[in-house]
Formats: structure tokens, sequence, C-alpha cells
């Protein structure tokens, strides 16, 4: 009796455990993001409309429940905070992953807990990372700065520059991370960084060095130029270069990184400033040497509709008013870290596999493609998204507008000419002067030798033939003035 007892017991539990599981089959997600950001735009007002948009896709269209539990921190970026809130989900909610943090160093302290834990960790930024060896569960869904360096030479490639200059903004961590990176990259792929200036920005945007001198210095040792800083130090540096005449005869390019296509479209940053109204229409015309690179954003009807979207859940779920035309890129990439997530635990799932497992999990995330809302998506090994990029150019010079004008695809290295690009002086510019920088290039002086000594030779055999011929036609005259005596 006692036994037949204990049988019921353990059958009876066995069925409350069944049934719970059944009950609340959702997977359970740690949300770890910025609340009311008072310095960036990556607060959970502008990316959780889309993280739940992501959420109800989820459920019709992989049968994937998500139990979405926050672990948001006030005003600004705090690592302390967000570990905190990371240990906190994990330890009291048994969560199958993470998406976030939005900030750089938020994510060096709670991707390697997520990795120690084995927490696969999705987020759609995280450019400035380093060691990545050591976050073995995250996958980055927009970029990294690598990726951004290797788009960047890639267009060089395209136009055959393979000279360049480089001015980056000093004590700056991402812009000096980029300058590093893209000097090893281009010296171990046969670019030639022939000069780099470094300029110091103080907290109030000041520019605390001289950039007439920096400037003075590209003008004499490189003809194209990339330009690692914000718009508002371009537009002094392209307000010098105008008066320095390097913008008048098409003979430099000038390029520099904006993270925001959707503000490098139409940029009218020339007509800032405290200017008259003709030095900015001539600063206007200083711009059409410059080149802008971006993430590429799509703008299908698809974008669009998700926009409308994103705006109004963020308006009536987070008191929250977008001001943008469409939301940017990362917002995008925030929606299809979810979506990827639940393509996967569908997929882990119909295998018949744990789709629990942290390992299993990750591995599927890594080297897979993946049709998201920001476009084709696609993860290398190490879990980072190769990026798409794109080119602006002021191509219309009436508006001074910027618009796309090229693209690089990360993944397969392949271009697409979206729009003719307008070059000043009618053609592209060559990455170095015919006869170097001084003009006293060996080579060049050697041509011009060459030249002397052809035309010296062509003179004198000219004279040569004259002579010859004024001999024989005076022999000839005296010929017939002899016979004709006779």
């Amino acid at each position: 009796m006692t036994l037949m007892y204990l049988i019921i017991i353990v059958i009876f539990q066995w069925i409350v455990v069944v049934s719970g599981e059944d009950v609340d089959s959702s997977f359970k997600v740690g949300v770890l993001m910025v609340d009311r950001s008072v310095r960036n735009r990556f607060d959970i007002q502008r990316i959780g409309p889309a993280i739940d948009i992501a959420a109800e896709s989820c459920q019709s269209k992989y049968n994937v429940k998500l139990s979405l539990l926050r672990g948001y921190y006030p005003r600004k970026c705090s690592a302390e905070l967000a570990i905190g809130r990371a240990t906190d989900l994990a330890m009291n909610s048994n969560i199958s992953a993470y998406i976030g943090p939005a900030c750089s160093d938020d994510l060096q302290v709670v991707g390697r807990f997520a990795s120690y834990r084995n927490i696969p960790i999705l987020t759609g930024l995280g450019d400035v990372l380093k060691e990545r060896e050591q976050f073995r569960t995250l996958i980055r869904m927009s970029y990294d700065l690598q990726d951004k360096a290797h788009a960047i030479l890639a267009f060089l490639k395209h136009f055959k520059w393979k000279k360049f200059g480089m001015i980056y903004r000093q004590n700056d961590v991402y812009y000096t991370a980029m300058a590093d990176l893209l000097y090893y990259l281009a010296t171990s792929d046969r670019f030639e960084v022939i000069c780099q200036q470094s300029y110091i920005r103080a907290a109030n945007k000041t520019i605390l060095s001289d950039l007439e001198k920096i400037m003075e210095t590209m003008r004499g040792c490189s003809r194209i130029i990339v330009i690692l800083g914000g718009d508002k130090d371009v537009r002094e540096m392209m307000l010098i270069a105008k008066r320095l005449n390097m913008t008048t005869k098409g003979d430099y390019a000038f390029i520099y990184t904006e993270l925001f296509q959707n503000e490098a479209k139409g940029n009218q940053s020339w007509a800032r400033g405290n200017e008259s109204r003709e030095d900015k229409l001539k600063l206007k015309e200083a711009y059409e040497s410059l080149l802008i690179l971006s993430l590429n954003q799509p703008y299908s009807e698809e974008y669009k509709i998700f926009s409308e979207k994103v705006k109004e859940l963020a308006a009536s779920n987070y008191n929250f008013t977008y001001t943008e035309d469409v939301v940017n890129y990362f917002t995008a990439s925030f929606h299809d870290a979810v979506l990827m997530l639940c393509d996967v635990i569908n997929e882990t799932r119909s295998l018949g596999e744990n789709p629990l497992n942290g390992t299993i999990i990750t591995s599927k995330l890594k080297n897979k493609k993946f049709d998201g809302i920001s476009g084709i998506i696609t993860i290398n090994e190490k879990g980072d998204r190769i990026a798409d990029y794109a080119l602006l150019d002021q191509n219309d010079t009436v508006k001074g507008n910027f618009e796309v004008v090229l693209t690089y695809f990360g993944a397969t290295k392949e271009y697409k000419e979206v729009s003719s690009i307008h070059w000043p002086g009618g053609k592209v510019p060559k990455d170095r002067p015919r006869c170097g920088f001084d003009g006293n290039d060996p080579a060049c002086y050697k041509r011009g030798l060459k030249l002397l000594e052809m035309s010296l030779i062509i003179t004198l055999f000219l004279l040569i033939v004259i002579i010859i011929i004024g001999v024989l036609t005076y022999s000839y005259f005296l010929y017939s003035r002899l016979s004709s005596h006779r």
C-alpha cells in the first residue's frame, strides 16, 4: 500500500511538472538597455518598439513564444549596472539569451559573463570591442570596426587609389581604434598611408589643434584624404581646404565616415555655422570634393512600414516621439537579432535538439545567413555581421544634397553603381601628382630629358636634311649654269 502511494505521488508530481512546462513554454530573454538615455540614441524608448515587433513576429512566423524580461538601467551607460541586471536575470529567471546592451563598455563586461554562463547574447551595436575571442557567445548584428576599415579600403581600391593620407581625432576610443585598424589593414594589403595627422577636440567640441597647419601638411603629401572624425570637424577642415585651394580643380578627394545613412543622405552641414550666405555657398562648392561612407540602409517599402510601426509603438507604449523620417540601421539590427534568434530556436527544436542549450544556439547563429529588415544578414565564424556599405556624393550640386552613388556588399565583395559621381573638374583625382607633390620626381625629370634629347635629335636631323637639300640644290643650279654656257 505504501509503495503504491509513493508511485501515485511520483506520477502526480511528474504530471504537475509536465503541465507546468506546457503552461510556460516561453523562452526567457533578458533585454539589457539604458532607460531614457541623456546622451545616445540607443535606449529602450527607441529600440524597445523594434524588439517588441520582432517578438510578436516570432510567435506568428516561427511559433516561438518569447518572454522579454526587463534589464533596464537609468539614464546612461553603466558597466556596473549592466552586469548587475544581467546577473539578476541569469540567477533569478533562468534566461535563454540576452538582447543588448547597446553601450560598448557595458557589452564588454556582460559579454564575458554571458560567455562564462554559456548564454547567447545578441546586440545591434558593439563596434568597439577588444579581444574578440573572449566573447564566445556574442553575436554582433550591425558591424565591427575591422569590417568598416575593410570597406574604406574597398572603396579606395575601386577608384584605383593605393596611396592616401589620414586625419583622425586623438584621445577618442572609436576614432583612434579605427585609425590603428585602417593603417594596419592598409599596409598589409599593399596600400600606402603616405601621411597621417591627428587633432584634439575638447569636451565642449572645440578643436584645440592647429587645423590650418594640419591641412597645409596634408596638401603637400596626399591627394586622397580619409578623415576619421565628426561632421562638425569635417566642416572646419573643408573650410580650410577651400581657402588652401584644394577643392577647386578636382585634384583632391576627401572621405569621411558617418554612422547614420539617413543623416548622410541630404547632408547639408555646409549650410550650418555663422558665415555669410556667400561663404556658405563657397563651402557647398568645396563639399563637391567630399565623399561620405556609411552603413548601407535599405529604403524599401517594407522598411518604411516597419519604421512607421516603430514610431507608433514608441509613442503609445514608451511615451517617446521619434523625429527621424525612418528609424536607423541599428534599431533595425536589434529587431533582426530577435527574429534570427527565434529562427534558430525553431530550427533547433525541429531537429530534436535542446533549444535551451547555449552552445547549440550560438553555433547555429554563427556562419548564418538571414533575410532581415536591415537587409541580407551574413554572420561570420566569429559571430559578427559582414555589413554592406554605401558611398554618398554631392551629385545634386544645386541643393548641395548627398545621395548614395555606390554600394559595396561586404560578404560578396561586389559593387553596385546606384548613380554617377559628380567629380569636380570632371575627372577622378589621381592619388599622386604626375611629377610628385614638389614637381621634382626623378622619373618625371628623366622623361623631360628624353623629350629634350628627342627634340635636339629631330632638330639636328632636320638641319642636316636642309643642308643636304641646299647642297644638292646649289650643285644642280651650278651644273645647269655651266651647261648653259657650253
